[in-house]
């Protein structure tokens, strides 16, 4: 589960230097929009309430927000205070981490920018620091803008190697898009999942896509049934929480000696693989970060030989399956442990490129 967090801190401005020397570690959100800050503060108000589990006054300006939720881990005096950030702790079965939101209202694929979108703007962006991008739409774009914003975050995605990237528009899309097929598609193309999203107090119902423009999300959609169908869909805020709780955050604590129950028998130890992906076995669903290494490694383990790629499908198939015999809750269990493998994968993947570009 996320919590929010009850006082406030601050970042100082990345500089050019620390950029360069990729100073801090990479947890931060960047949420981005129109014109207006209405939108993102909205979004972030109902983020923080619903991770808090407790019922937050409104509060109308970014700054008062971040006053409202600062660091826990790494406070900095209010007269070094540069630029608000809203943090929060992301407390989940596997991990705890925090992680900050950041607003921006750097525009970067205005004019200035149309020619080379990898032109990045600003050292506002902190580029360097963050691993998750939220463009919030407002009614004032024309779909033909929301194109244009989708082929720079799919550039900044690539440059910056940045895990999440979603586009939420508010419930006015039906109004908006003339075809909303034409906008999940250009979202896939993106590699930029397109989540709808109704604002608090509203109630009428959330239309969302299918969310499969990542690589999670996929795994999480193959294996959950047989034709990719996840049954009841997880929408609007839901979603967001949902990509933010999945996501391995830098900096994060794991609980390699906590299992579902919440106790630490079997402290230390890791669950042969069979056991890991068998639900007949009793302890299927009390598994630890350390049974996703193990379930990791027999994805990923023999990537480097000539045949690694096929025995990697091989096993997917045989686990996707698997799922087909299962109960809704046991493939839930399975497609989670997939997908933390799989972004353990990518971050191996990632770490080892930058490896090679330092050297």
């Amino acid at each position: 589960m996320l919590q929010g967090s009850s006082i406030n801190s601050s970042s100082a401005s990345i500089t050019s230097e620390t950029q360069e020397n990729d100073a801090g570690i990479k947890n931060r959100i960047l949420m981005m929009g129109g014109d207006s800050e209405h939108e993102r503060l909205a979004l972030v108000q109902e983020i923080m309430q619903r991770i808090a589990s407790k019922p937050v006054e409104p509060i109308s300006t970014w700054h008062a927000l971040a006053t409202h939720y600062p660091s826990q881990s790494d406070p900095i005096p209010e007269t070094d205070q540069v630029e608000s950030l809203v943090y929060a702790n992301i407390d989940t079965k596997y991990y705890q981490a925090e992680v900050a939101f950041q607003i921006s209202m750097e525009q970067p694929w205005l004019d200035t920018y149309t020619e080379d979108t990898r032109n990045f703007g600003s050292d506002e962006l902190c580029r360097g620091n963050i691993d998750a991008i939220v463009y919030v739409a407002d009614k004032t774009q024309s779909i033909d803008q929301l194109y244009q914003i989708l082929e720079w975050m799919k550039a900044y995605t690539m440059e910056f190697d940045t895990n999440i990237s979603l586009l939420v528009v508010n419930d006015f899309a039906a109004d908006v898009f003339d075809s909303q097929t034409e906008l999940d598609e250009k979202c896939l193309d993106a590699g930029v999942e397109l989540i709808v999203w109704t604002p608090l107090p509203l109630v009428d119902p959330l239309v969302a896509t299918d969310p499969t423009s990542t690589l999670t999300s996929r795994a999480l959609g193959s294996l959950l049934n047989a034709d990719g169908n996840m049954g009841e869909e997880v929408t609007g805020l839901d979603r967001i929480l949902e990509v933010l709780s999945i996501n391995m955050w830098d900096g994060l604590k794991r609980k390699d000696e906590i299992n579902f129950t919440g106790n630490n028998e079997g402290k230390g130890t890791i669950s042969p693989p069979e056991q890991i992906i068998n639900p007949s076995n009793d302890n299927f669903g009390a598994y630890t970060m350390a049974d996703v290494d193990d379930l990791s490694k027999q994805l990923f383990g023999d990537m480097a030989d000539e045949d690694g790629f096929e025995r990697t499908l091989e096993t997917l198939q045989k686990l996707r399956l698997q799922g087909e015999g299962m109960s809704e809750a046991d493939r839930r269990t399975l497609a989670e442990k997939v997908a933390l493998a799989f972004q353990l994968q990518l971050a191996a993947e990632s770490d080892e490129e930058n490896e090679y570009k330092r050297a």
